[in-house]
C-alpha cells in the first residue's frame, strides 16, 4: 500500500512509515534498499515504477487530461522484488503547471530528499528532450551534482539510472554520448570544493543508463522491459548489470528518524552531507535505545535495593552486582543497535556504559565511604597501638631514643599498605578494568587520599600537639619553681635573675621540644613557630609569678620584714635583750619589706632591660615608698619615764606623705602596682605587723624587768625582822625545814619546764589549758629524773670512797640525801638560772 510520506504542503507525515511497512519489517536490519524516481510531471513514473516493482502508485487518467497526479512524495513497498526487501519512492514531477513559481523551491527539495535516502535515483526523461536545457533537467542536475559534492562520502558513490522513455531510431550509444556529454558540461560548469577540483563526474557518481519503448505503442515490450529492469535490483550484487545495493545507508529501525531529519533539513535549505546524515540516524536511535536500555536499571528494583544496603554499610560483592546491572544494560543495546553506524554504535555504547556507571555511582561512591572509614579507623588504631600515647612518650630531661619508631617514619612504612589496601579493596568493589569506571576510579582514589592526609594531619597535629603541651608542662613546673624561688627571696638583682634564668629557660626547653617533636618531621617554619610559642610561654609563666606575687606582695612583705625583725644575723630566732633598740630594728625591716615592694611594683621582663636601668628605677621608687616610714616618730605611747607599765607600739596616725601618682619611665602594661595600691598594702602591712612589734617590746621589758627585777632591799630587811620567830622555828625543826625547801625546788623545776611565759601568750584560757596538759608529765619526768640520779649516787661502782682523813671522819657526800636532791634541782633549774644570769652579766659588763 502506498502512503504519502511528505504532503503536497511539504509535511512530514511520521505515521505514513510504518503504515507502509510490513509487520516483520524488523528482521531486515540493513539488508534493505529504497529506490527513488524523479523527472518531468507526466513523464510516466507512478506507470514505470508500478510495472517495474508491483505497487500501487496512483497513475494519470488521459481521458481527465494532462494533469498532476503525484503531490509531494510517496512510500510504498515493492511487491515483486524478492531476494531483497525494496521500498519504493514516488516524487512529485518536475515543471508542473500547478505550482507555478513555487514548483521550482519543492522540486529541488524532493530532489535532494530522494537523493539523500534512495540508494538508486532513478533520472526519467523523454527521449526527445535530450539535447534541450530545461527539459531535459538540466537545471535540476546542476543542484543535485552541486550540493551532492559538498555531502559526498568517498565510502560509496551515488548511482544514477537514467531511464530514457520512448526510445526512438536514434542509436542508443548515441543517446547515452550526448547524456554523457551534458553530464560532463554540467560537472565543468559547477563550483567545486577546493577538495574536488581535479575529480572528475565518475569519480563521484555511478552513471547507469537504460531506454523503454512507448508504453502506449509497444505495449507488451514495455511491460516485459520493465520486468527485466526489477530483476537487475534482485540480481547479485557482484553482477555487471546489478542495481541491487549492498546495504541500506541506515538501519530499518532508524529509517523513520533518517526520512523525518533528512526532510527537515532540506526544508531548512541546509547543505546535505551523507555521511553526516547517517551519522545524525545512527546517533538519534542510538541514544534512543540507550535511553531505554538504561531505563531499565534506573527502575529496576536491584538497584534500589543496593542503594538501601549501601547507605548502611558495605555491599558485599559490589563489583558484580555492578557487571551485572551494566550487562543488563548494554545486551538489549548491543542487540538493536549493531546495525547502525559501527562508530557511532561504539561510541554510544561507551556512552552508555558511562551513563551506567554514572547511575551506579552513587552506591559505589556510599560503599566506598564505609572502605574509607574502616581504613581510617585502622590506621588510627595502628597509630595508637604502635606509638601510644603521645603525652606519655615524652620524659623530661631524657633523649628520644634513636630505637623508637617515630610518628612520620611509622607513616611512610604504613602509607605503602594503605595504598594496597585501597587498591585491593577497589578491585572487590568496582570493575577497575572497565574504562567506564576509569575516572571514578580516579576520583574516588584522590578522595581517599585527601581523607587519608586529613586523617594523618589531623593525627599529627594531635599527636604533636600532646607532646609540645606535655613538654610545655614540664617547663611549666620547672621554671615556677625557679621563678618562685626568686620571688620569695627578692635579691636586689631580682629581675636581672629572672631574665637570666628565662634566657637559660628557653634555651634548655627548647633543645628539649625540638628533640620531642623531632619524630614529627616538622618544617623549619613548624619548628620556630614551636621554639616560638615555648619562649613566649616561658615569658608567661615568669611573668605569672611575678604578678602573682605582686597580687601577694603584702605576703613577701611579711616574709622580708620576718627575715630582718624576727631572726638575728646568723638566721636564728632573735632573743630580745634589754638594750636592743626595737624601734631601729623595725625601722630596718619596714625598710627590707618596702624594698622587696617596689621590687614587685614593676615587671621588668623586657629583653631591652639592664641590671643598671633596672637598679636606677627600683631605687627611684624605693625611695619613693620609704617617705612611708616616718623617721622620727615615736615608737612607743603612753609610757612616761620611771613608769614601770609595759610599752606598746604607737598607734598615732601615719604622717602624710605625698607619692607620685604614677612611677616614672614606666610602661603602663608593666605597671602592677601603682603608687596608690602600694600605699593601700602598706598601710595594712603595717596593722598586720604590730602584734609582732608588740611582743618585740614586751619580750624586751621582760627582759629588763628581770635584770633589774626582785623586792627592794628594805622589803627584804623587814621581811626577816618580822619573820625571825618563824626562821628560829624552822631552824629547830630541820626536818620541816629540809621539806620546804626540796618542795620549793620541785616546784621551780616544774615551773621552769612548763615554760609558763610563752604559754600565758597563748591568751588565759588556752595558756591554763597547755599548762594543766602538761604539769602531770613534766611533774612525773622530774620524779623520775630524781630515782635515776640517786640509783646513781648509792651505786658502788659509780660513787667512790675517799679515803678517811687521819684523826677524824668524813662524811661522804652522796650519804647526804639533801645533798643529792639539791643536785638534780640545781641541773633542773640550770638552765633557767643560766638565761637569767646572761642578762645580769650584760649589766654587769
Amino acid at each position: 500500500m502506498a502512503t504519502q510520506i511528505v504532503t503536497f504542503d511539504g509535511e512530514y507525515v511520521d505515521e505514513s512509515l510504518r503504515a507502509a511497512l510490513p509487520a516483520n519489517a524488523s528482521g531486515w536490519e540493513s539488508k534493505y534498499q529504497i529506490v527513488a524516481i524523479m523527472g518531468p510531471q507526466s513523464s510516466g513514473k507512478s506507470t514505470l515504477l508500478n510495472h517495474a516493482f508491483g505497487t500501487a502508485f496512483r497513475e494519470m487518467d488521459d481521458s481527465l487530461g494532462r494533469s498532476q497526479t503525484t503531490q509531494g512524495v510517496w512510500l510504498s513497498r515493492a511487491e515483486t522484488c524478492e531476494t531483497t526487501p525494496t521500498l519504493v519512492m514516488d516524487l512529485e514531477g518536475t515543471d508542473g503547471r500547478e505550482r507555478g513559481e513555487e514548483d521550482t523551491a519543492f522540486e529541488k527539495q524532493t530532489a535532494l530528499f530522494a537523493m539523500a535516502s534512495a540508494d538508486v535515483l532513478l533520472v526519467n526523461m523523454w527521449c526527445n528532450d535530450i539535447g534541450r536545457e530545461q527539459a531535459s533537467g538540466k537545471p535540476l542536475l546542476r543542484t543535485i551534482f552541486e550540493v551532492n559534492l559538498k555531502v559526498f562520502s568517498p565510502e560509496k558513490k551515488t548511482v544514477l539510472l537514467f531511464v530514457i522513455r520512448d526510445r526512438s531510431k536514434t542509436p542508443f550509444e548515441r543517446l547515452v554520448e550526448n547524456l554523457r556529454g551534458d553530464l560532463e558540461s554540467i560537472w565543468r560548469g559547477i563550483t567545486k570544493p577546493e577538495r574536488y577540483a581535479n575529480s572528475a563526474i565518475t569519480d563521484l557518481f555511478e552513471l547507469k543508463f537504460t531506454s523503454l519503448p512507448h508504453y502506449e505503442h509497444e505495449h507488451e515490450l514495455f511491460v516485459a522491459e520493465a520486468k527485466a529492469l526489477r530483476a537487475r535490483f534482485d540480481a547479485p550484487a557482484n553482477a555487471a548489470d546489478s542495481l541491487r545495493a549492498t546495504a541500506a545507508a541506515v538501519p530499518i529501525s532508524g529509517l523513520g528518524v533518517s526520512l523525518r531529519e533528512v526532510w527537515n533539513t532540506v526544508k531548512a535549505n541546509k547543505d546535505l552531507d551523507l555521511p553526516a546524515h547517517k551519522i545524525m540516524v545512527a546517533t538519534v536511535r542510538c541514544e534512543e535505545i540507550a535511553d531505554a536500555a538504561l531505563a531499565q536499571i534506573t527502575e529496576c528494583d536491584e538497584l534500589a535495593n543496593l542503594l538501601k544496603e549501601a547507605k548502611s554499610a558495605k555491599v558485599s560483592h559490589l563489583a558484580s552486582k555492578i557487571e551485572k546491572l551494566t550487562n543488563k544494560a548494554l545486551t538489549p543495546y548491543d542487540d538493536e543497535a549493531k546495525y547502525f553506524v559501527k562508530e557511532v554504535r561504539e561510541a554510544k555504547r561507551l556512552d552508555l556504559k558511562a551513563r551506567v556507571a554514572k547511575t551506579l555511582g552513587e552506591v559505589a561512591s556510599m560503599h566506598l565511604e564505609h572502605v574509607r572509614q574502616d581504613i581510617v579507623e585502622s590506621l588510627v588504631h595502628e597509630v595508637n597501638a604502635t606509638l601510644g600515647d603521645a603525652a606519655a612518650a615524652y620524659v623530661p630531661g631524657k633523649k628520644r631514643s634513636e630505637d623508637r619508631v617515630g610518628f612520620a617514619t611509622f607513616l611512610k612504612e604504613t602509607f605503602t599498605k594503605l595504598d594496597a589496601q585501597w587498591e585491593e579493596r577497589l578491585d572487590e568493589s568496582l570493575p577497575t578494568d572497565d574504562l567506564a569506571w576509569a575516572d571514578f576510579v580516579v576520583e574516588e582514589t584522590k578522595n581517599f587520599h585527601k581523607t587519608i592526609d586529613a586523617i594523618v594531619d589531623s593525627l599529627r597535629k594531635e599527636r604533636m600537639n600532646l607532646t609540645i603541651h606535655a613538654c610545655e608542662r614540664a617547663m611549666e613546673r620547672g621554671v615556677s619553681a625557679q621563678a618562685i624561688g626568686l620571688l620569695e627571696e627578692a635579691p636586689r638583682d631580682m629581675w636581672h635573675k629572672l631574665r637570666q634564668m628565662r634566657s637559660s629557660a628557653a634555651e634548655k626547653w627548647n633543645s628539649e621540644v625540638a628533640d620531642a617533636v623531632s619524630e614529627f618531621e616538622p618544617s623549619d617554619e613548624e619548628v620556630e613557630r614551636v621554639h616560638q610559642n615555648m619562649r613566649n610561654r616561658i615569658t608567661e609563666v615568669v611573668d605569672g609569678k611575678s604578678r602573682d606575687a605582686a597580687t601577694a606582695a603584702l605576703a613577701h612583705m611579711k616574709q622580708a620584714f620576718a627575715r630582718v625583725f624576727s631572726k638575728d644575723s646568723k638566721g636564728l630566732p632573735r632573743i630580745w635583750r634589754p638594750l636592743d633598740d626595737v624601734a631601729a630594728i623595725n625601722r630596718k625591716a619596714q625598710r627590707e619589706a618596702l624594698r622587696v615592694l617596689s621590687l614587685l611594683a614593676v615587671t621588668r621582663l623586657d629583653d631591652r632591660a639592664d641590671k643598671k636601668g633596672d637598679d636606677a628605677a627600683i631605687k627611684t621608687i624605693e625611695t619613693a615608698l620609704y617617705g612611708l616610714i616616718p623617721s622620727d616618730a615615736p615608737l612607743t605611747s603612753g609610757v612616761e619615764d620611771g613608769d614601770d607599765a609595759t610599752e606598746t607600739p604607737s598607734t598615732a596616725e601615719p604622717v602624710a606623705v605625698s607619692l607620685p601618682t604614677e612611677w616614672e619611665d614606666a610602661a603602663d602594661d608593666a605597671v602592677i602596682l601603682t603608687p596608690a595600691e602600694c600605699r593601700t598594702i602598706w598601710l595594712q602591712f603595717e596593722s598586720d605587723t604590730l602584734y609582732a612589734v608588740s611582743q618585740a617590746m614586751a619580750a624586751k621589758e621582760a627582759a629588763r624587768r628581770a635584770l633589774t627585777g626582785g623586792a627592794p632591799i628594805w622589803m627584804i630587811v623587814l621581811l626577816i625582822i618580822l619573820g625571825m620567830n618563824e626562821i628560829k622555828w624552822l631552824l629547830t625543826h630541820p626536818l620541816t625545814l629540809f621539806i620546804i625547801v626540796a618542795l620549793g625546788l620541785y616546784a621551780r623545776a616544774i615551773f621552769n619546764q612548763l615554760d609558763v611565759t610563752s604559754a600565758m601568750q597563748l591568751g588565759m584560757v588556752p595558756g591554763l589549758t597547755v599548762l594543766a596538759a602538761k604539769i602531770v608529765p613534766v611533774g612525773v619526768g622530774i620524779l623520775k629524773k630524781l630515782a635515776d640520779e640517786g640509783a646513781r649516787s648509792w651505786s658502788p661502782e659509780s660513787t667512790p670512797i675517799p679515803a678517811a682523813p687521819v684523826g677524824g671522819t668524813v662524811a661522804h657526800a652522796g650519804t647526804d640525801p639533801n645533798s643529792q636532791f639539791a643536785h638534780a634541782s640545781g641541773d633542773i633549774t640550770s638552765q633557767g638560772v643560766r638565761q637569767r644570769a646572761k642578762p645580769r652579766e650584760t649589766v654587769g659588763r
